[in-house]
């Protein structure tokens, strides 16, 4: 959202202010911007201020899933790569949209997973250790409450032991 920023002229030399109060809106991702004051006299002076406006999601994660797809008895991670320009990354979160409980269909956060504005941040999940065959989606969130889009990975585990249900058919022979 735009921010208006205010602020109030004082003259030393005792002529006054051609304005009591400048006032700019800035609507651009900046960490800082400028307003131009001026007193009666003509004199002009260039007053810096701190805008922090961030309208710009986090890039949308690249995922690294060495299973991805893929059949395993193995508990694993994932690893997500992401970076925000202006606020940095407050968190990375992940859901299970398909899955038949309510519950992981949420947003659930990591814990840990940070990063400074410009700084291009692998994180490693906590492992997957369910049995499914299910996609998880995963995003990052920028501090200042902006969401990249998803990326999806395909979850699949399978720890189980096979079992065989034999029955047979036929006629007993001579000596069963």
């Amino acid at each position: 959202d735009p921010v208006e920023v205010r602020i109030a002229c004082k003259d030393k030399n005792g002529k006054g202010c051609a304005k009591e109060i400048y006032s700019q809106i800035f609507s651009e991702d900046i960490g800082t911007g400028t307003i131009e004051i001026m007193d009666n006299a003509g004199v002009k002076n260039v007053c810096t201020v701190g805008v922090y406006i961030d309208n710009t999601p986090p890039d949308k994660p690249v995922l690294k899933n060495n299973y991805e797809n893929t059949w395993t008895n193995n508990s694993y991670t994932i690893v997500a790569t992401s970076m925000d320009k202006t606020s940095g990354i407050k968190k990375f979160q992940y859901r299970f949209p398909d899955s038949a409980v309510a519950s992981e269909k949420e947003w659930h956060d990591y814990a840990n997973s940070s990063a400074l504005p410009m700084e291009k941040k692998d994180f490693v999940t906590t492992s997957f250790t369910k049995e499914r065959n299910e996609a998880v989606e995963i995003r990052a969130c920028d501090y200042a409450g902006n969401c990249s889009e998803t990326t999806k990975s395909v979850i699949k585990i399978d720890k189980s032991e096979p079992y065989i249900d034999l029955a047979l058919s036929g006629t007993r022979g001579n000596d069963n």
